[in-house]
């Protein structure tokens, strides 16, 4: 393909294509980082195009992650970042937006114990209601 002057992932990989190349086809990555690392799935049961559930991944590789999703009610924005042995998970939502915070497995809630009614989902992940805040997470 890049001999042939590709500027994207085309459709075929043939070397003599016989219709448009001007298709998107793997060149997308940006919902991988948002579903992926991010965490953000919107209408997860495609009822609520308001509902989110916020499920990230902490690679151990990165330090960091920042993703956001514009809902119909808003702008979903979701950082983690490394804080020595823990996680500070940042979430920006609008207030009509519902869903869930899963932490992945090993991983709990540290602080905003207050209001975060923590329960063991199916997978043995941690999960709460959504709400905007800035939580502290730490593995266990």
């Amino acid at each position: 393909m890049l001999q042939k002057g590709a500027t994207s992932l085309w459709e075929t990989f043939l070397s003599e294509p016989n219709n448009s190349l001007n298709h998107h086809f793997f060149g997308d990555i940006s919902n991988w980082f948002i579903t992926k690392v991010g965490g953000i799935t919107v209408n997860p049961y495609r009822k609520n195009p308001n509902e989110v559930h916020i499920k990230p991944n902490f690679i151990s590789e990165l330090s960091y992650a920042h993703a956001y999703y514009t809902t119909p009610a808003g702008k979903v924005d979701v950082k983690w970042e490394r804080a020595d042995d823990d996680i500070i998970l940042t979430i920006l939502s609008p207030e009509e937006v519902t869903g869930k915070i899963i932490l992945p497995s090993g991983y709990e809630f540290v602080t905003q114990k207050e209001f975060v009614m923590e329960r063991k989902n199916l997978d043995r992940m941690r999960e709460t209601a959504l709400k905007e805040g800035c939580y502290t997470i730490c593995k266990i």
